[in-house]
This record gives structure tokens, sequence and C-alpha cells, in this order.
């Protein structure tokens, strides 16, 4: 994110910046409604269902991303590439966090993500 970051305007940058904010307020809102329902009927079935219920709004996340990116005019190739390895960055680095918040079952137990 940041080699594009790089690339941007200051006024880019700051509508990103506010978009980052109003996205990361909207997620602290889906996480901890995760967390509520698994604390609620921490049964396998449940765990399983949120998994596959978050797995799937993700999946349509990067799919808004690359319909973004692809009428803009991007090569499909391209936009595949960077969407994936964007997806994988944030991946990697929401395991970062988990791992310095105590753990695997932190997200799920209703421990802050710092």
């Amino acid at each position: 994110m940041s080699v594009i970051r790089a690339h941007l305007t200051a006024e880019e940058a700051a509508t990103l910046d506010a978009m980052s904010e109003r996205v990361m307020r909207g997620l602290a809102d889906v996480t901890q409604a995760c967390r509520e329902a698994t604390k609620a009927a921490p049964s396998l079935q449940l765990q399983a269902a949120v998994a596959s219920y978050i797995a799937h709004i993700a999946g349509q996340m990067i799919a808004r991303a690359e319909f973004v990116a692809l009428n803009a005019g991007g090569n499909e190739e391209a936009v595949h590439t960077l969407c994936g390895g964007a997806f994988n960055d944030g991946r990697d680095a929401a395991y970062a966090e988990v791992q310095k918040s105590g753990g695997l079952n932190a997200p799920t137990t209703g421990a802050p993500l710092q």
C-alpha cells in the first residue's frame, strides 16, 4: 500500500485517509458483531458459519476493488495481481496484529485488536 501511496498527490492521499478512517470505523462494528455472535453461541457450527460469512464478504470487497481498478482502465491481469497482493498483505498484517494481541483466539473472544 505504501508503494502506491507514494504516487498520490496530497489531495488524493487525504481522500484515501478519509475513506480509510470510515472503513476502519465500519470494520470495528463488523468485528464487534462477529465477536458477539460467536460469544453468544460458541458452537463449532456457528464459528464455521461466521467464518464463512466473513470470507464471503471479503471476497465481495476484493471484487469491488477490482471493479474500481478495471473501470478506471486497468489491465485485468495487472488488477488481479495488484488486488491479490494487497489481499495477502492485509491478511498477513491481520495475523501479525492478532499475534501481538495475544494469539489467534483474540479476535473471537472480544480481546481488542490494537
